[in-house]
């Protein structure tokens, strides 16, 4: 459920507000609360923002977006004199920024997001109802489709904003198609803007674009790029293509892995000894080792008792080792006593 109670803007939020010469009118400060409640609430079920502490929020999200306004100043005052509305398409809106504070504090405008996650532009879409923005329109596509040759988004707006979204050659690619000739991208940027901005001199001679002026503000810095003509066909690329291979842009491959040691040569398998042949069939197969036992001609007959002698063979059962053969010796016979001598 969407949170009902807006949040209320820090001092410091007011005071460099001020330095920047903005002015809220009516329901501008409680609109902007009110957003901010619905960003850090949704961010609690899936990720919109990094920025959790509502202070931070008012100074990162809320101030970093409008501190475009005084580059946006000029082109709806242009618009304006034509007897035209002027159209802004925020790229990559995510959870809204800088899309919904922009269009909060300048209603005669006319904005589109343009989200490609499906679950971040419901989010909005369900923002923009909640807060009562009529001036705004959530679109759930990606940029290469929408900004392609012969889209009906081609050539259409008067300005474009993009921030957190790649290196400036991506965004120079997903935007020159939306604006017409004249038209501006507003690219909000870090520490590293004037070193992409160098690094993107091919994608913007190729895009038709010229650099219009790098400005400094409180929470960022702002590169401004004007098109002086119309973009070629085939850009922007198919989906995904900007952001893999920048244009103009060398893409560092990944470095290959060394390649490992070869393995050390193994030694040569020792020969196999040749087999030995098979016993005849019905053999006894000698003991591994061992030499046969010669055959003992003396079988024993079937039936014949262990130790018995042999059938054909008469002979005494061999004698028992350890000695001479043990005698017993014979018993004396009855032999007659002699006679006793005479006279005895």
């Amino acid at each position: 459920m969407l949170p009902t109670d807006a949040l209320t803007p820090p001092r410091a939020f007011v005071d460099k507000a001020k330095e920047l010469g903005i002015e809220f009118e009516g329901e501008d400060i409680r609109q902007l609360g009110l957003y901010l409640a619905h960003l850090l609430a949704a961010n609690e079920r899936f990720n919109l923002t990094g920025i959790k502490a509502p202070d931070d929020a008012w100074i990162r999200h809320i101030l970093d977006s409008l501190a475009l306004l005084p580059f946006l100043a000029d082109v709806i005052e242009e618009a304006t004199a034509r007897g035209e509305t002027a159209w802004i398409i925020d790229i990559g809106s995510g959870g809204g920024v800088p899309g919904i504070p922009l269009a909060i504090v300048s209603p005669t405008a006319r904005f589109t997001l343009l989200e490609p996650t499906g679950k971040k532009a419901e989010f909005l879409r369900q923002t923009v109802q909640a807060i009562g923005l009529g001036n705004v329109d959530v679109v759930a596509d990606r940029a290469e489709k929408r900004g392609a040759y012969l889209s009906p988004m081609r050539d259409k707006y008067d300005a474009a904003v993009v921030r957190a979204v790649g290196h400036l050659a991506e965004i120079a690619e997903l935007s020159a198609g939306f604006v017409r000739i004249g038209g501006v991208i507003l690219a909000v940027k870090g520490e590293r803007a004037q070193r992409e901005l160098d690094e993107s001199a091919k994608a913007l001679e190729v895009l038709n674009l010229e650099h219009a002026g790098t400005h400094t503000t409180p929470t960022s810095v702002v590169i401004a790029l004007l098109k002086s003509d119309r973009t070629p066909k085939v850009y922007p690329r198919h989906d995904g293509e900007p952001k893999r291979r920048p244009l103009g842009l060398a893409v560092e491959q990944p470095k290959p892995r060394p390649s490992p040691a070869p393995p050390a040569p193994r030694a040569p398998p020792a020969p196999r000894a040749a087999a030995a042949p098979r016993p005849a069939t019905g053999a006894p197969r000698p003991a591994t080792g061992a030499k046969p036992a010669a055959r003992d001609p003396k079988r024993v007959q079937p039936g014949a008792r262990p130790g018995a002698p042999a059938a054909g063979n008469r002979s005494s059962p061999a004698k028992p080792s350890g000695g001479a053969p043990r005698s017993n010796p014979p018993k004396p016979q009855n032999l007659p006593k002699p006679p006793k001598p005479r006279g005895a």
